[in-house]
């Protein structure tokens, strides 16, 4: 019965992790379904060695290791969503910054002239 429990406990996890990987705006479709075959392998392994184990201690082992295992691929994901997020907008920051015009009061011609005659 406390093996149902903590399975429920794993899938609510993986449903939480996989809910925030479709909610991300930084991955693609691919990336996304790449992310979420990885929670659910986790969530697989969590769930089959729940069933391995052969003592509460193991039981509980297993659910707690599970759950750090899906919570650390949602929390991967995030931060190289930002990380590409991040580097997107400085892109755009510096795609779209306005270049200086050079001024056309002097010519480098009369600026070397000006320094010559300045140091002498």
């Amino acid at each position: 019965m406390i093996e149902k429990l903590l399975k429920k406990e794993i899938a609510d996890a993986a449903k939480k992790a996989t809910d925030a990987i479709e909610a991300s705006t930084s991955l693609t479709p691919e990336q996304k379904a790449e992310e979420k075959v990885k929670v659910a392998k986790e969530a697989k392994d969590a769930t089959d060695a729940i069933d391995k184990a052969t003592t509460e201690e193991g039981i509980n082992s297993a659910k707690d290791n599970g759950k750090l295992a899906i919570e650390k691929e949602a929390a991967i994901t995030a931060i190289n969503a930002e990380k590409k997020q991040r580097k997107n907008k400085k892109s755009i920051i510096i795609l779209s910054y306005p270049m200086k015009k050079k001024s056309s009061g002097q010519s480098r011609g009369s600026q070397s002239s000006y320094r010559s005659s300045r140091s002498h």
